[in-house]
């Protein structure tokens, strides 16, 4: 390798770190062309994912697209389509940016659950990602061209505290436990493992529980 090529590879291992090209196409308009909503997840409204059908959905989507933003705290009812939209947003980051990521739950059997029915059957029926799926989709960790989305619970510090990650999504946040074995709480845990990529990307709800749980004072202190 001459001087020149060296010097330029360096360079855009460089920049790299320091700048993302931006995707040339929003999630919403993405979403409704390539994520396809099976009945077994959409028993009403199967077929292509349409934002329309859950318009608060797009306050999530405009900050997943926002440099300004890195941290998205949201109150939700059971019908909000919030942790459908989060998926989305997972496949759309897959796609596009290629980084790992993690998505809790308040306990393990509960993520088990919800990869197998809910986030399997998505990633399924995505066009744009399914012949890009290595290995088989048994266990708590997937793995896609490169990148790994773990599926993991709350409760244990081994979970959470030992990936690098460039988009977590944390749902029903107020179930999760104060402390994790003594350590911060798993929200904390999940800010450690993000400060290391360029641009990462936190997401939590849930349904509020009271002014004393995670997603309330969380809730508060943002922008609103």
């Amino acid at each position: 390798m001459s001087e020149r090529a060296k010097v330029d590879e360096w360079l855009v291992g460089l920049l790299s770190e320091i700048h993302q090209v931006r995707e040339s196409v929003g999630v919403a308009p993405w979403a409704k062309e390539h994520v396809w909503l099976p009945t077994t997840i959409s028993p009403v409204f199967p077929g292509f994912y349409d934002v329309a059908r859950t318009p608060l959905v797009d306050i999530l989507f405009e900050f997943y697209e926002s440099d300004e933003w890195d941290e998205f705290f949201c109150p939700k009812s059971s019908q909000s389509g919030l942790s459908q939209a989060a998926h989305v947003v997972s496949l759309f980051d897959a796609v596009f940016r290629g980084r790992n990521q993690l998505i809790t739950l308040d306990s393990l059997p509960e993520a088990r659950r919800i990869s197998q029915t809910r986030y399997q059957p998505l990633l399924r029926h995505c066009d744009a990602i399914q012949r890009k799926i290595d290995g088989d989709l048994s266990n708590l960790t997937i793995l896609i061209a490169g990148l790994a989305i773990f599926f993991a619970g709350s409760h244990s510090p081994t979970e959470v505290a030992n990936k690098t990650i460039g988009l977590a999504i944390a749902d029903e946040v107020d179930n999760y436990p104060e402390s994790v074995k003594g350590e911060s709480n798993a929200i904390d845990l999940l800010r450690e493992r993000l400060k290391k990529v360029l641009g990462a990307k936190l997401i939590a709800f849930s349904k509020p529980r009271g002014e004393k749980t995670l997603i309330w004072p969380e809730f508060l202190t943002g922008s609103r």
